[in-house]
């Protein structure tokens, strides 16, 4: 599948697969859970070197959130010469997951990155969604998905969940083919449910439906803040809307230049994720809400146990299930969303 617009100056070519075409060979594309990469553990000895600790990120992530509106980019080019310490950690993350990937263009790949605030005693859920150039699917109805979608948690608060195997449907696509190799009505082969901790790193294939449910949240962290660091990870596709962050902007709003600790690029700690089996049926089945480009188009086809998706101490879940698809609501009411970007996890 091509897409080709003179006036958007724009070519976007998708393989069977849904994914950016000529690229992302020895990408990992499983769902993959570390520790202490590339962000730093909760607290430092550190006192002449002036190392970064978690507290310093959320400080600048908290900054960035409130001086920024779109999502932000990082060509492969400009990593290394970042700006600041939050573009040195977009741009660690992007090393890590191509380092074996050396396939793509260097001018047209890059991290879009962005940050999560979710204010202490507020919805801290997001709704489901997939990762995609949005002004391609605003515009023109064609999903193009990032390679990788990452999460870097700095607080605790609401999981992510991840649907593994639920690509975009065919009643999603406006007018678009699904890809060969793609299934019109593709099913859920598995649940990852990942539970914040600060420093814990999560990556999965960017094609997936995922989402934060709030409803989910421990109850230590209902009334905290919950803050993350999104980086998706693009090759050969550069998303339109996306720019650079300003030097002035990083100078100017006083961001941590990078930093000895993150140039180091700690070694990543790959941690153990807890399977489970739902059982079927119950009297506590989780609702997943409804989605889709007006908030309510799609909604999927089962629920599982809410037991089943609570945290048993690990932190990372893998709740194993089948024929969960995503189908049409025939009770749609909400109103036409903005055209605007919006950030998302």
């Amino acid at each position: 599948m091509a897409y080709d617009s003179d006036s958007d100056d724009m070519f976007v070519m998708l393989d069977g697969e849904g994914r950016i075409f000529g690229c992302g060979d020895g990408m990992d594309y499983s769902f993959r859970v570390e520790a202490d990469f590339p962000t730093p553990p909760p607290s430092t000895n550190s006192v002449a070197d002036e190392q970064t600790t978690i507290d310093d990120l959320i400080r600048e992530c908290l900054t960035c959130d409130m001086m920024t509106e779109c999502t932000l980019w990082l060509g492969a080019e400009d990593m290394e010469a970042p700006n600041c310490a939050l573009e040195q950690l977009a741009a660690a993350i992007f090393k890590h997951h191509t380092k074996s990937c050396d396939d793509f263009d260097p001018e047209s790949s890059g991290v879009e990155w962005w940050i999560q605030s979710r204010d202490p005693g507020t919805n801290q859920g997001l709704t489901l969604h997939w990762d995609k150039d949005e002004n391609l699917r605003i515009h023109h109805g064609l999903y193009a998905h990032p390679q990788l979608s990452t999460v870097t948690y700095l607080t605790e608060g609401a999981p992510t969940v991840i649907f593994d195997g639920l690509t975009v449907p065919a009643i999603a696509r406006h007018g678009n083919g699904t890809p060969t190799g793609l299934s019109p009505s593709p099913e859920c082969t598995g649940v990852y449910v990942s539970y914040p901790k600060p420093g814990k790193h999560i990556a999965f294939d960017g094609r997936l439906l995922h989402g934060v449910l709030n409803d989910l949240s421990p109850e230590s962290s209902k009334d905290a803040r919950r803050v993350t660091f999104l980086a998706n990870v693009w090759l050969n596709h550069m998303p339109k809307g996306v720019r650079r962050l300003p030097l002035d902007a990083a100078t100017g709003f006083g961001l941590m230049k990078p930093t000895t600790f993150l140039a180091a690029k700690a070694a990543p700690k790959p941690r153990e994720v807890t399977k489970k089996i739902a059982p079927m049926g119950g009297n506590d089945l989780f609702d997943f809400g409804c989605f889709g480009w007006n908030g309510d188009d799609f909604k999927l086809s089962s629920k599982l146990p809410k037991s089943s998706l609570s945290d048993s101490g690990s932190g990372t879940l893998l709740v194993e299930c089948s024929g969960i698809q995503v189908v049409e609501n025939e009770k749609q009411g909400g109103e036409q969303k903005s055209a605007k970007r919006q950030r998302v996890e």
